[in-house]
């Protein structure tokens, strides 16, 4: 069945990235929502405790911290990837919005966090030790 939306907003990135390259960009499907927001972390645990997040391990924005982005594609804003491209890994996950102020739909919700596709960041003495062993995207 071609052309047809999917039931979730979905994101899909890059499987690797060079860390002192440009920031990566990432495809988001909105399945038909106007606008939406990309969290990037680098534990999948930050994406809902707000105890130990900082700019060197969270990303929640679109252009910008705490913004709203609209389109299909989307770039890590520059100052972001300065700090998270530091990480060995880096979890994702996209939130989907009306423009009627809904609470927003995940593409992966809390309950499935090991489900969030990563993004491994390459440098040039990076240890992969710390990436997931098997890849699950939904």
């Amino acid at each position: 069945m071609t052309g047809r939306r999917p039931a979730h907003p979905t994101i899909v990135g890059p499987a690797s990235w060079p860390a002192h390259g440009p920031p990566p960009r990432f495809t988001v499907d909105t399945a038909g929502r106007p606008l939406f927001a990309v969290e990037l972390a680098t534990a999948p645990v930050l994406m809902t405790s707000l105890v130990y997040r900082c700019a060197g391990n969270y990303f929640y924005g679109g252009d910008g911290e705490s913004t709203l982005a609209t389109g299909s594609g989307w770039w890590v804003p520059a100052a972001a990837w300065r700090h998270l491209g530091r990480a060995a890994i880096l979890f994702y996950r996209v939130v989907t919005f009306d423009q009627c102020g809904d609470e927003g739909e995940l593409s992966i919700d809390d309950q499935h966090l090991d489900a969030l596709p990563w993004l491994v960041v390459e440098g040039p003495q990076r240890r992969l030790a710390a990436a997931p062993t098997d890849r699950t995207e939904t």
